[in-house]
């Protein structure tokens, strides 16, 4: 299965760095392993996001914000 990883982080004097790279996994649960790892090398500690899509199909797969602030109006589902 073909995946993309697409990764965001703070750069610590403003705006924001980006990376995006492919990757091949036998599943979902090896994809986000692979994710989660790519994740904790790029981040290195600075807040970021992580968004894993499958490649062929689309969508959104797996996401993550890491050592970043809820975004504005996010508990409006809870209403």
């Amino acid at each position: 299965m073909q995946f993309r990883i697409r990764i965001a982080r703070q750069r610590r004097a403003g705006g924001v760095d980006t990376v995006s790279e492919s990757i091949e996994a036998t599943d979902v649960a090896e994809a986000i392993a692979a994710a989660d790892c790519a994740m904790d090398a790029y981040l290195a500690g600075v807040p970021g996001v992580c968004i894993l899509t499958d490649a062929v199909h689309g969508g959104v797969v797996w996401s993550h914000r890491r050592n970043m602030p809820s975004p504005p109006g996010s508990d409006f589902l809870s209403s």
